[in-house]
Formats: structure tokens, C-alpha cells, sequence
């Protein structure tokens, strides 16, 4: 079957043994629920999956399978929203406060002693704390309204002389059924 030889290259190439089965933390369970189906997602899984979702757009997909991809990343988008604004939250409630209360921002200098805004960063008093809170954030499950893929995806898709690229399947391996 080709999911089984799509893990065996996994393996080859990514240095995880995937193949015949994938450990249960790499699926996500599906729930019923009056509004369809739910998968199950690690918070810390979605960055990882919106980027292999917009990588395979690019692959030349069959439409039907674009459109199920372009909802499910319209999910993803505003969860990473949520994200970034809860780290930013994070950052700002971990930060060291000049007098007027503000968080204290650093940033490096080039050799001209001009700012160099891309190494902008929060000056934090716990570095440690707020580590501790986001990576608690991040191993957070939410639910998406989907459906899972299935595994016979890579069948179709060879049948139309398509094939899906190691890197973008396991991008998108949290979104497979087992």
C-alpha cells in the first residue's frame, strides 16, 4: 500500500520509524458532535500543520481536496491567532516595567549603534515562568470541525499522478485517521 511506503520514506528521510503503524500521539481522536465531525489537535501541532496545508496547496491537488484543505487552514489561522496572542500576552505579563508600567523591550545595535529591530525582544524577569506557561499552552488539545484524512489519500492521488511530497505528509500526519 502506498501510506505504508509514504512512512517507510518518512522513515528514510526523517529518521522516524513509521512505518506499518504511527504511534496513537500522532492522530488526533475524532468525536461526533450535532455539528459534524471534531478532530482533536495539539496546540503545538498547528503551526506545523497549517505550513504543510499551504505546501500542498502548491503540490496541484484535486479540488475537492484543496477545498478541504483551504477550511481546515481557515481553522488553523485563527487558532494561531489565538496563539500569538496569548504568547504576546504572556510576554507582556512576564516582562520587566519601565516607570510609566511598560514592558521593557531590548534591542541590539549594529556596529553604527543603530537599532537593529529584528533582535527587538521582551526584557523578562522569569524567563523560566514564562517558558513554563506557553509550554503549557502548547501541549493543549483543541477541536477543529473536520474530517480526518484517510491514508487511502496517497492511492487516489497516485492514481492521478500525483505524489505527495515526504516533508508535506508529515506536516500533515496530526490530520490522518488511523
Amino acid at each position: 500500500m502506498l501510506w505504508d511506503n509514504h512512512l517507510e520514506r518518512i522513515n528514510h528521510n526523517v529518521g522516524i520509524n513509521l512505518a506499518g503503524h504511527c504511534p496513537a500521539y500522532l492522530f488526533k481522536s475524532k468525536t461526533n458532535s450535532t455539528e459534524g465531525e471534531f478532530m482533536k489537535i495539539q496546540v503545538k501541532d498547528i503551526q506545523s500543520v497549517f505550513a504543510g496545508i499551504n505546501e500542498a496547496a502548491e503540490i496541484g491537488l484535486p479540488a475537492k481536496l484543496n477545498y478541504w484543505l483551504a477550511r481546515t487552514a481557515k481553522q488553523l489561522g485563527i487558532e494561531m491567532q489565538t496563539l500569538q496572542e496569548s504568547r504576546q500576552k504572556l510576554l507582556e505579563e512576564h516582562a520587566k516595567k519601565d516607570d510609566e508600567g511598560k514592558p521593557v523591550i531590548l534591542v541590539d545595535k549594529d556596529d553604527e549603534g543603530k537599532d537593529k529591530p529584528e533582535t527587538q525582544r521582551y526584557d523578562l524577569v522569569d524567563e523560566a515562568a514564562f517558558t513554563a506557561a506557553f509550554e503549557s499552552i502548547l501541549e493543549e488539545e483543541i477541536e477543529i470541525t473536520m474530517d480526518a484524512l484517510k491514508p487511502e489519500l496517497f492511492d487516489e492521488l497516485e492514481e492521478k499522478g500525483i505524489l505527495m511530497p515526504v516533508k508535506v505528509t508529515y506536516k500533515l500526519l496530526p490530520l490522518f485517521e488511523e
